[in-house]
């Protein structure tokens, strides 16, 4: 009489870490959109241009990556990492021309 009870905990056991592993993965989840949320509300990203939208990019964000962050914004990583060329030329270039 005793195995039935112990085959129904073996049973158990897998299930329990089975919910144990999916809830710590939506703990995680939740973690991740309180931060996505929280830096969105900091940014507000509506009707904003590219150059606007890479202005609100930080480099040294410690929990959102650069490419996650181009995510929210809508904004292609290309996009955040380009510096457009100069287009003032600098008095060197000046004088040289005037040579």
């Amino acid at each position: 009489m005793a195995s039935v009870f112990d085959k129904k905990t073996n049973e158990v056991e897998p299930l329990k870490r089975e919910h144990e592993a999916e809830k710590e993965a939506l703990v995680n989840k939740i973690g991740q959109l309180t931060i996505d949320v929280d830096w969105l509300k900091k940014k507000t990203t509506t009707s904003l241009g590219t150059e606007e939208k890479k202005d609100l990019i930080d480099f040294k964000h410690e929990k959102l990556t650069v490419r996650h962050q181009c995510e929210l914004l809508d904004l292609s990583r290309s996009t955040a990492y380009y510096n457009s060329a100069d287009p003032e030329p600098s008095d060197n270039e000046i004088t040289i021309k005037n040579a």
